[in-house]
């Protein structure tokens, strides 16, 4: 969550505003980078479904079980410029 990864004070009213959302989400995305060896595959896994299960994955080197989401995210990042 927010609280965990980012500010412990951060409330859901703030999580509306798209500058504290996007802090936040890049924060906990950091995290899972961190926790998962800079694997993007793995660290998207566990953004969407939460670190529990998707260690599971990782430590038995599994694919994560919602591998369809992570494809869609680099699909969609694909698709976009800046």
């Amino acid at each position: 969550s927010a609280k965990e990864h980012y500010d412990s004070n951060i409330t859901k009213k703030a999580l509306f505003d798209p500058i504290e959302n996007a802090r936040a989400c890049a924060a906990i995305l950091k995290d899972y980078l961190t926790r998962y060896n800079n694997n993007y595959t793995y660290a998207l896994a566990s953004y969407n479904a939460g670190p529990k299960i998707t260690d599971e994955s990782y430590k038995s080197k599994k694919r994560p079980f919602n591998i369809h989401y992570v494809i869609s995210v680099y699909e969609t990042a694909a698709k976009r410029t800046i």
